[in-house]
């Protein structure tokens, strides 16, 4: 119910938000800064102000706001600065803010795939790039490939 009153009142006055399951977070992705702020003529900060104004009027609920230029990027953001914090993170700079984040960190990476990855290497994001991305396309499918993509901020 929450979800659906945040996204009629931000008709009109917000860039496309992402509804990411939890519904004190809405994480935004976008391919560049550049492209929302000729979008919305705001800065990113300016548009997750107005994303915490909006979730706090419509359920008084507070929230931490995460940008990027992908939503596993936007979400890993959102959680950085809670409980009412804004963390942006460009998608220039997203592999290299990664680089260092344990893989069970991000969205969508639980216990068994960790487990795959450890026994490859992979304890950080950045490590990533040592296996190749068909190895994690032949034991996961094409969920093993986005897994490999979204570690370095793509």
């Amino acid at each position: 119910m929450i979800c659906s009153l945040l996204l009629d009142n931000g008709k009109g006055s917000l860039p496309r938000v992402v509804r990411m399951g939890i519904p004190d977070e809405f994480p935004a992705g976008y391919g560049s800064q550049d492209t929302m702020m000729e979008s919305f003529g705001l800065q990113p900060e300016q548009i997750a102000k107005r994303i915490q104004d909006l979730v706090c009027n419509v359920s008084g609920i507070s929230c931490s706001v995460g940008i990027s230029g992908d939503k596993t990027t936007a979400k890993y953001a959102a959680k950085q600065d809670k409980p009412y914090g804004i963390t942006i993170i460009p998608p220039l700079d997203a592999e290299s803010r990664l680089k260092n984040v344990p893989v069970d960190q991000l969205c969508g990476i639980g216990k068994g795939i960790k487990r795959f990855l450890n026994s490859h290497g992979v304890y950080k994001c950045g490590d990533m790039k040592t296996i190749p991305t068909s190895g994690l396309g032949k034991h996961f499918g094409h969920p093993g490939r986005r897994i490999w993509l979204r570690a370095q901020g793509k």
